[in-house]
This record gives C-alpha cells, structure tokens and sequence, in this order.
C-alpha cells in the first residue's frame, strides 16, 4: 500500500496506453474534484472490460499522500478486469503531450469549477469529455464535444471556511449518470468512429473560440482599450 520510490533518472519508466483512455489530471487534497466518484463508477461499469484504462493524473506534490486514499479504494474495488493508471509527478511537455495523445475522453467530475484547465487542455487537442456541465463548465460544454453528466444542487461550505458552515451550494454527481456516460462514450469510441470524429472536431473548434490566444488577445486589448495590431 506504500507508495512505491520514485525512479532514478537514468531508467525511465515506460507505459503502454491502448483502448479506449480516461484522462482526468487533478490533486487528490482538492475536495471539489470528486476522484472517489469517477474510480468507482469506472471500475463498476468496466468490471468484466479489459480494453478501458483510466489515468489519473495526479499533482500533489507528495507521493504517499496523492497515492494513500486512491489505493485503498481500488484494494476495494477489485476484482475487476479494467485497468487503472496513476501518474504522479510532473511530465515534461514531450510526455504531457503524448498523454493526451493517448487519452480518448476527458474526465471531470467535480463540485465545480472555476475553468479547470486540463480539461481545457485536452478538449483543445481535440478530446472529447465525460464531464457535468456547471460553473464555469459551461462556458465551452454542449452535446456536440461532450458526454453530460447529470448533478443536483447541495447545500456546501466554502472550501476555505475552517468552519466548515453550511453557506454555499455544490453540484451532487449522479453516479448513475456517471456509468451511463462512460458506456455510451465507450461505445462511441468502439462502435461509431465518425461521430467521435465530430466531437473531437468540435472539442477543438469549441475551445478555439473560447480560449485561443487570439480571442484571448482580442478581449484583453479591448478591455484596456489597446489598438489592433498586425497579425
């Protein structure tokens, strides 16, 4: 159950992603991203599917900790014939864009959301999502380059109170909704290669009109009321 030490530089540890690939990249210690969700209703719903690989991505700095809670959930959910992954650590662009070449679907499932960029990230990479569409997700998700989850309202603290007081709402997955959107995506990515051909297209038309550098751009210099330059 311990974490296992980390690599030494000179032998570089190499994994093989192929199927169909779940990517969600987040800190364990961030309450809002509902990681116990997103392992559980993936290793229900793949139980007897060995072609579907789910990667987390982690970020928190310490190994023992991002692997702790994690491992102690999959000991509970096994057997189970789908493959799970967990990265932890940084990746040097080379390998951080080889991951998201390898990824089928991006994965969200959290409480909410400011922007969540490493979604943004994949989605601009042509990568659709299984995601709820809330908070700030909702500035680039649609039914055309997403698999929506369903959610509900939930009385909540601030996850800065100390308190812990009951003064703000969240959004409650639906884990069944959860499972549904991972098979209907699957099966997307295993049966219908046209249509996911379309969600991609529209995963990295969508975020180009959200987030490219030259809308980016174009919003800043109005804001602060900067003429246009040449291209």
């Amino acid at each position: 159950r311990e974490a296992p030490p980390p690599s030494p530089a000179s032998a570089p540890y190499r994994l093989h992603l192929d199927g169909v690939i779940y990517c969600s990249v987040f800190n364990t210690q961030d309450g809002r991203k509902n990681w116990h969700d997103m392992l559980c209703a993936f290793c229900i719903e793949f139980r007897d599917d060995p072609d579907v690989t789910l990667v987390f991505k982690l970020t928190h700095h310490d190994p023992s900790k991002a692997f702790e809670h994690v491992m102690g959930t999959i000991y509970r959910l096994s057997p189970f014939k789908c493959r799970v992954v967990m990265i932890q650590g940084y990746l040097d662009d080379a390998d951080y864009e080889k991951l998201v070449s390898a990824t089928s679907f991006a994965l969200n499932a959290s409480a909410g959301e400011g922007q969540c960029l490493p979604l943004m990230e994949f989605m601009s990479a042509g990568k659709p999502a299984v995601t709820p569409w809330h908070t700030a997700l909702l500035d680039y998700m649609n039914a055309e380059n997403s698999f929506r989850v369903a959610t509900s309202l939930e009385i909540s603290d601030w996850p800065h109170d100390l308190r812990h007081a009951f003064r703000a709402r969240r959004h409650r997955l639906n884990v069944a909704s959860l499972r549904q959107a991972y098979r209907d995506s699957f099966d997307v990515a295993k049966s219908d290669p046209a249509r996911y051909r379309r969600m991609s297209e529209h995963a990295n038309r969508d975020l180009r009109a959200h987030c490219s550098s030259d809308v980016i751009e174009k919003k800043l210099r109005d804001f602060l009321g900067f003429p246009e330059t040449p291209a």
